[in-house]
This record gives C-alpha cells, sequence and structure tokens, in this order.
C-alpha cells in the first residue's frame, strides 16, 4: 500500500478510534469512574491528533514535505502529537482529580453518617469540599492556565 492508501487507512482508524474513546467516555459517565471517562477523553484527543497528522500528509505540502524528507515530517508530527498528548492528558488527570475528591469526599461523609463517626463526616466533608473548589477553579481561566503550565512542565521534566 502506498502512502496514500496508508494515510486513508490511519484515517480511518482514527475516526474508528474516536468513536470507541466516545463510548469509554459516556461508560465512565454512567458508572461514575471518573478514571474511565478521563482515559476515554485522552483516547479522543489521540485519534483527533491522528487524523488531523494523517489528513495533513495528504495535503500537497505535506506530501512533498514527506517525500523531500524521507518520512520525516510525519516522524516530526508524532512527535509533536505525543508531546500534545502528555501536556493535554496531564490537564485532564488534574481535573479527574478533583473530581474524584469531590466522589470521595461524598462516599466518606454518607459512610460517617451511617456509622455515626463524625470524625469522618467531618473529614469527608473537607475533602469534597476542597475536591468541588479544586474543581472550579480548574474551569476558571487562571486554574487552566496554571494547569496547562503545570502540566507542560511536569512532561518536560518528567513529573507525574
Amino acid at each position: 500500500m502506498g502512502a496514500i492508501g496508508k494515510a486513508f487507512n490511519a484515517i480511518g482508524h482514527g475516526i474508528g478510534d474516536a468513536f470507541k474513546a466516545v463510548g469509554h467516555v459516556a461508560e465512565g459517565i454512567v458508572k461514575l469512574d471518573i478514571g474511565k471517562a478521563a482515559g476515554g477523553l485522552k483516547e479522543m484527543l489521540g485519534a483527533g491528533l491522528d487524523v488531523a497528522r494523517n489528513a495533513a500528509n495528504l495535503s500537497p505540502a505535506g506530501f512533498a514535505a514527506n517525500a523531500l524528507m524521507g518520512g520525516k515530517l510525519d516522524q516530526l508530527m508524532k512527535w509533536a502529537d505525543k508531546e500534545i498528548e502528555n501536556v493535554a492528558g496531564g490537564v485532564v488527570d488534574k481535573v479527574a482529580n478533583d473530581i474524584q475528591s469531590v466522589k470521595n469526599g461524598v462516599a466518606a461523609t454518607v459512610s460517617g453518617l451511617a456509622t455515626g463517626n463524625l470524625g469522618k463526616v467531618a473529614q469527608g466533608a473537607l475533602t469534597a469540599t476542597a475536591g468541588v473548589a479544586a474543581t472550579a477553579s480548574d474551569f476558571t481561566a487562571a486554574g487552566a492556565t496554571n494547569n496547562l503550565k503545570m502540566a507542560a512542565l511536569n512532561t518536560v521534566v518528567g513529573g507525574p
């Protein structure tokens, strides 16, 4: 199969992967599985980047550049895709962790109420409140910018 056929094939696979990822997001939401939903978002991003990269390879300029450079443009774009996925994945993970804190705090509060453990109720309420504040912050301009900066820094220095 030639380069054009491979690019079209990869675009088709990318679109299929995007649909599978939407299913993972939906499943995570229905099951209240924050990690599954976040993983689905990351899969959607990866699939979108694959489709975009292969579509760019099909453009006259992309096709010519890859032909002249022995496929180096595609390799460069794959590297850039990986870095974008790492940064965006860090942001998704941060938001998912903050939402998970809310879920954990509510569960601890309910458990504490059910058992009469006031310390657990207080700790659960504190955890849930902190999670709500952090999640709300994630969706402000400053919070989103900070999450993006931290994810980029972690990608560069190999942090969490």
